[in-house]
């Protein structure tokens, strides 16, 4: 990196290696540089944590219990990225930073999905494993990896929520009829800005200790001892008060994102009808286009959510073949994100403009006219 300030100014630039040989930019040296800072010092505050939990139950005094200590870890595991993610979006206008976060979201969720997790369930016992790149190479534990999956899952789901809301409340400002307020537009996205974290942090939460595990197996599969003992690693979940909560903001975020998205098409819709031939036909074309744009793209998501959903009605509800409903609802699952990057490259007006032919530029950039006003909402 070798960054150059350019004091008063707040500017610099880089001489080091990665802008010489590999053109990174300053800016995304810099964000890089902010979350190695981050994790090294939210590693040390683990490992205070870790040895003040030991030092503790020496003389059983100030001991934190199991809750307390998993919020505390769960906190500085994803505390660097609130402000190195942030940063690295400043550099580019607010209508890309939704589109940037959902893209990067779906792209590692597939990764983590495929190469860095790889889930393997044990149905019809609520258990599993992981063979891939984290479990075998760093140890990092299956609850980990099940919270990580959960989050990309919920950011996903929630920006399409956002992005809805947004469009929504841009066409409303058109009619007073169906005009949605600043506070609640603002309280809605707060809330479902936080929702991710409170619903992959349930997850984690409800996570048991490897001994109530083995003791779990011992009493009700006795018979698969050996083969659990035989795991490098595995996760055992019950059904306790974290894994309730869980369960809740699931259903609840279910029929909050149907509610939400479908209520706010339908309004969408009659506004655009009542103002038809109150607007230009210019802009009455890039906000219809808009909100064909999203209904498509929650189609699309629905090729992720029914399959996740589906699983999780085999936890809950376990039979004898749920192995191989598991393994048919995880592939359909793994579809998703490229059908959504696909979306996104089609409905790119650069993208458009970019692969058509000579005969075909006046038509496409006409078309790129009319949705250069919508970029923000090609999530």
């Amino acid at each position: 990196m070798q960054p150059i300030t350019l004091f008063p100014l707040v500017s610099g630039f880089c001489t080091g290696v990665l802008p010489k040989l590999f053109n990174v930019t300053p800016h995304v040296c810099m964000s890089v540089l902010a979350f190695l800072v981050g994790a090294q010092v939210n590693s040390l505050n683990l490992c205070f944590l870790r040895k003040h939990q030991a030092i503790a139950k020496i003389s059983s005094k100030y001991v934190l219990n199991k809750n307390t200590y998993r919020a505390i870890v769960f906190f500085f595991l994803t505390y660097t990225l609130t402000y190195t993610v942030p940063y690295y979006l400043a550099q580019y206008p607010r209508e890309y930073e939704l589109k940037m976060i959902d893209k990067v979201s779906c792209a590692f969720g597939d990764l983590h999905l495929s190469v860095f997790m790889q889930p393997i369930g044990l149905f019809p016992i609520t258990a599993g494993y992981s063979n891939g790149l984290l479990g075998e190479y760093l140890s990092v534990p299956v609850d980990l990896q099940m919270t990580l999956l959960s989050l990309l899952a919920s950011v996903q789901v929630n920006l399409l929520n956002i992005c809805f809301l947004k469009k929504y409340k841009t066409i409303s400002n058109m009619s007073s009829r169906f005009e949605i307020s600043v506070v609640v537009y603002n309280v809605s996205v707060s809330i479902l800005g936080v929702y991710p974290i409170l619903f992959s942090g349930s997850f984690f939460m409800a996570s048991i200790s490897k001994e109530e595990q083995m003791i779990i197996i011992r009493k009700d599969y006795p018979f698969f001892e050996q083969q659990f003992l035989s795991l490098k690693d595995f996760q055992l979940y019950v059904m306790n008060f974290w894994m309730s909560v869980y369960f809740f903001l699931a259903m609840f975020g279910c029929i909050q994102s149907g509610l939400t998205i479908g209520i706010s098409v339908l309004q969408m819709v009659r506004t655009l009808h009542e103002v038809k031939t109150l607007i230009s036909k210019a802009t009455w074309q890039k906000h219809r286009v808009a909100v064909r744009n999203l209904v498509l793209q929650f189609q699309s998501s629905l090729i992720g959510i029914v399959p996740a959903v589906s699983i999780a009605f085999v936890v809950v509800i376990p039979s004898k073949y749920s192995q191989s409903m598991y393994s048919d609802l995880a592939f359909e699952t793994f579809n998703y994100s490229p059908l959504l990057l696909f979306h996104y490259d089609c409905c790119d007006p650069f993208n458009l403009q970019r692969n058509c032919d000579d005969d075909n530029i006046s038509r496409v950039e006409e078309t790129c006219n009319v949705l250069e006003e919508t970029r923000d909402f090609n999530y």
